[in-house]
């Protein structure tokens, strides 16, 4: 089964300064994530996990390795198709309509014309956004952009993930804006999820997530960051 993502090696350094000081923001980076897997990555300020995921989407260059999305290289338009980002910023064109934003957002994706109008009314009806996305953007409010952001990163990308999800017995329950998976029991809930948890710009742990994000992380760090066996 192909990857989501792999990466080999990996590494990015930045010079700082006036004298150019070299700065490692991410050192040796392997992994491998599979299709369907939900994958946290984890790590204090300066770890590098921005970086790492700026180098998949291919706005920034890695200087040692290779990383590749959905088999392809990162950063190439192909790459590029099979995915969404959303920043925690996200910066739309304020002169356009919810609905105009989305469907140029279809058409930069490789949809068709009518399939982008197609999806977008849906995704808009998934983020509850109907029937108020026929506005300038500028005149959201921070939850509806942040909305409208999370549309853009979805459309597109076919409801492949939701639909096995489902067919594993997850729920997606929507309540005030919020957004939860849950799991008919707590085994395939843990087998979907995996964490990396990084420190200093070097990964000390790749493992099976068996707890919480925060209470893994907090562990390796009483651990003094040490490798997993």
């Amino acid at each position: 089964m192909q990857s989501a993502i792999r990466t080999e090696h990996l590494g990015k350094t930045f010079r700082v300064g006036f004298w150019g000081r070299k700065v490692k923001a991410v050192e040796d980076l392997s992994l491998e994530v599979g299709e369907g897997e939900i994958f946290g990555l984890l790590g204090p300020n300066g770890a590098g996990k921005t970086t790492a995921i700026k180098m998949l989407l291919g706005f920034v260059r890695p200087t040692t390795g290779r990383a590749f999305v959905a088999g392809e290289p990162a950063g190439s338009l192909a790459a590029r198709r099979t995915m969404g980002y959303l920043p925690e910023n996200p910066a739309l064109y304020e002169f356009l309509t919810g609905e105009e934003y989305l469907r140029f957002a279809g058409r930069l994706a490789g949809l068709s014309r009518a399939d982008a109008a197609t999806r977008t009314q849906k995704l808009l009806e998934q983020v509850g956004l109907a029937g108020r996305a026929d506005r300038p953007i500028r005149r959201f409010s921070k939850g509806m952009v942040q909305r409208l952001g999370l549309a853009q990163a979805l459309i597109g990308e076919p409801d492949q993930l939701a639909d096995r999800l489902a067919g594993e017995g997850a729920q997606v329950l929507r309540r005030d804006g919020a957004v939860v998976l849950t799991f008919p029991s707590e085994a395939p809930a843990q087998a979907a999820v995996r964490a990396i948890v990084g420190a200093g710009g070097v990964l000390v742990s790749l493992a099976p997530h068996r707890q919480t994000l925060e209470s893994l992380f907090v562990q390796r760090a009483r651990d003094g960051a040490a490798p997993a066996a």
